[in-house]
């Protein structure tokens, strides 16, 4: 779920969801705008299972990964390490910041392009103490990550989800 961040700026701008351009991806791009409040983000993202957690940023962001991310998979909760990727454009007129908001996992990693050239990495999760988190601290409602999309430029962003369940207890 992508959300606008609503801090200091300009008023809330709510998020738009077009399909005019065709994409090489299997999904296609999530077009920031004023028409919607928030946006569900699985029509956007693709998934790759990272059976063996092995994957970096480096590896994920790789043409010769690309091919391997998946439309819609349904993916479940179990022990697994999940890379996410989706595009977005900001159509605003200027940048922004939006919270993405994820379901309950152990950690989620969001890696964005920086100025640069590397990537940012910001951190969230059951498993990651609030203090690491990049949000507001008024923000506190589920594993939120906070996002800037830059005005009229595409970004891909990458999400590294993982969960660990406990051993069994035994009796």
């Amino acid at each position: 779920m992508l959300r606008h961040a609503n801090a200091a700026g300009p008023p809330m701008r709510p998020v738009q969801v077009s399909r005019k351009l065709p994409q090489p991806a299997k999904t296609p791009v999530l077009y920031l705008s004023r028409v919607k409040a928030q946006q569900d983000l699985l029509p956007y993202l693709e998934i790759l299972i990272d059976r063996e957690d092995r994957y970096t940023i480096q590896n994920a962001a790789a043409d010769s990964l690309s091919t391997r991310y998946e439309a819609n998979l349904s993916y479940g909760d179990a022990d697994r390490s999940l890379w996410g990727r989706f595009t977005l454009i900001n159509d605003l007129g200027y940048d922004s910041e939006w919270l993405l908001q994820t379901s309950q996992w152990d950690s989620v990693a969001c890696f964005t392009p920086g100025k640069t050239g590397r990537w940012e990495v910001k951190l969230t999760g059951q498993r990651v103490p609030f203090s690491e988190w990049n949000v507001p601290k008024s923000y506190h409602l589920g594993t939120l990550l906070q996002i800037r999309a830059p005005a009229s430029k595409a970004v891909t962003v990458y999400l590294h989800f993982k969960n660990r369940s406990a051993p069994p207890a035994k009796l």
